[in-house]
């Protein structure tokens, strides 16, 4: 990453988290403490997800000590690609945002109802006046609708970040991901974004 970020100007680092998990990883690069980065692992590792491990929250905690030492300019955000993973945190974090918007009005943060209003939201033209960081969570929930298919899901939100961006984006990802071709009747997240025209090589490290 130190590498990307010296040669290549990478400034953000996309990875198998949502928004809201990526909300949680920035705060701790704006504050230093961990505790919201911790309640993510914690509920990764309640899920059972391989991405829960030390080496990890290792690598992460190291890149927001670093962070902190850089300057304003070139410090880096962290950029949630992939699709809901918990939907009652995405829902706490996503609804005071949104609060003006109908769907979310009456107890937004009911777990019971996070479901439906989220559904409804995605639905939703973002209004001008929301923080970009709402209006990415909504296209986020509004590709949600069109596909189950959580590899396309990925694409089309890295798609969407290079349509705003084009500057080199950072990430780790596994072979199954990255692979240019059909794996056992799917399509990776890499072929997809090949068909859209991207020119993959242009993601570190993918």
């Amino acid at each position: 990453l130190k590498a990307a970020h010296a040669q290549a100007g990478v400034r953000r680092y996309i990875g198998e988290f949502d928004a809201a998990q990526a909300a949680a990883f920035n705060q701790a690069l704006d504050t230093g403490a961990t505790a919201d980065l911790d309640a993510v692992f914690a509920s990764w590792r309640r899920r059972g997800l391989q991405w829960a491990n030390a080496d990890f929250h290792r690598k992460l905690t190291a890149i927001i000590a670093w962070n902190r030492t850089l300057p304003a300019a070139q410090r880096i955000r962290f950029i949630g690609v992939d699709e809901v993973q918990d939907q009652p945190a995405y829902c706490r974090w996503l609804a005071p945002q949104l609060a003006a918007l109908p769907a979310l009005q009456a107890q937004p943060q009911d777990p019971a109802r996070c479901a439906d209003a989220l559904a409804q939201a995605g639905q939703t033209p973002a209004p001008d006046a929301l923080a970009p960081t709402a209006r990415e969570a909504l296209a986020a929930l509004a590709v949600e609708r069109t596909t189950s298919d959580r590899e396309a899901r990925i694409a089309a939100n890295i798609a969407r970040q290079l349509r705003h961006d084009a500057r080199p984006l950072y990430g780790l990802w596994g072979l199954a991901h990255v692979v240019k071709a059909p794996v056992n009747n799917s399509t990776p997240m890499a072929l997809h974004l090949a068909r859209q025209g991207i020119n993959v090589r242009s993601l570190a490290l993918l």
